[in-house]
């Protein structure tokens, strides 16, 4: 972790112009200054933003509506055909990508470079990754035929197949999913090979100023503890686990799913906060940003919809502090820190602390 005494200094660029005139400060509050208002002005003042951004929240306002108040789910039941999730799964998985790129289509946001090739290679990877990721399991199971019954497992064996499939494949798919389509992406495009893999570099990066950020959203985090949408939802390991087993068995497979859970959250800000806000950035510049707000924001309408709310705020931040310091990793130590905690705080909850 970099020191707090030259943590100014090593914001770059722009920023580092910024922090400079505000030298009676503490380094981590300079930094914490420009992570969080200088750089969301200047992009609310880039390119075609101040009117961009409005509209796409007004976008993801009526989409929350539909889902939370009318009840449009995007989730469907297993048994649900194989055709019908994957046509109504994929529309889902296109609607955040296409109404924000349209929006900014009729606000000018191509004047710099046209779609080619690259660009519509970016879109198909940013429908594929949340459709697979998000509707995978359900393709699997619709697939599956139904023949004879499941075969007969030891107690052993039965712990280390389905428990450990049943509690982390989500996990595992998400992190095969959100890693396939930079990697891909990086491997079809030579000319972006000699920088940081998608925002995988300490530059811009002052550590303290994200473990304050995360330190701030602490009572935010304790107050969700609360709400019964939240305990049914948390932990991840097992929604709506009324105690808490003492086996060793029992505890290995949890330190094993939250090892999984912390390792999504980093091939998820690789993808959302590296490959799409940095790949799309040459064709809509600082635009990228709503776009992959959107993107974000409909891969959390299976949450709560507080947390749905939130991942509007969190994607939006994270989402321009990655564009302005081309950096990822403070959202991954925020991400892993909210997740992490939530998961801390739900155990309390469920086995009667507080």
């Amino acid at each position: 972790m970099y020191a707090t005494a030259g943590a100014g200094a090593r914001l770059h660029g722009w920023a580092g112009e910024q922090v400079s005139k505000r030298q009676t400060l503490p380094p981590i509050i300079r930094a914490l200054r420009v992570y969080l208002v200088e750089y969301p002005r200047r992009h609310l003042q880039a390119d075609a933003n101040r009117l961009a951004v409005p509209l796409v929240l007004v976008f993801l306002a009526l989409s929350l509506l539909l889902r939370y108040r009318v009840g449009i789910s995007p989730y469907y039941a297993a048994d649900a055909s194989g055709a019908r999730i994957a046509v109504l799964g994929f529309c889902f998985c296109v609607l955040p990508l296409a109404a924000p790129l349209l929006l900014l289509t009729l606000l000018g946001g191509f004047r710099n470079r046209r779609p080619d090739s690259r660009f519509w290679l970016i879109c198909v990877l940013s429908i594929a990754t949340p459709f697979l990721n998000q509707y995978g399991a359900f393709l699997l199971g619709a697939a599956a035929p139904a023949s004879g019954p499941a075969p007969t497992l030891e107690p052993e064996d039965s712990w280390r197949t389905s428990e450990f499939l049943r509690h982390n494949g989500y996990d595992l798919r998400a992190i095969a999913c959100y890693l396939a389509a930079p990697v891909l992406y990086w491997l079809a495009t030579p000319s972006i090979r000699y920088g940081p893999f998608f925002g995988l570099t300490r530059r811009g990066f002052v550590g303290p100023a994200y473990a304050l950020i995360l330190l701030m959203a602490v009572p935010l985090l304790i107050a969700a503890s609360f709400r019964p949408d939240f305990l049914a939802s948390y932990p991840r390991y097992d929604p709506g686990i009324v105690s808490m087993p003492r086996d060793a068995h029992f505890w290995h497979a949890v330190a094993t799913f939250e090892l999984l859970y912390a390792i999504q959250f980093i091939a998820l800000e690789v993808f959302f906060r590296g490959f799409m806000v940095m790949s799309l950035e040459p064709y809509i510049g600082s635009g990228s940003v709503p776009v992959m707000m959107c993107v974000y924001t409909f891969i959390h309408f299976v949450k709560p919809m507080p947390e749905a709310l939130a991942s509007i705020v969190g994607g939006y931040f994270l989402g321009v502090i990655a564009f302005y310091s081309r950096s990822v990793l403070g959202g991954v130590v925020v991400h892993i820190g909210i997740a992490l905690t939530l998961e801390f705080l739900s155990f309390l909850r469920h086995a009667g602390v507080f």
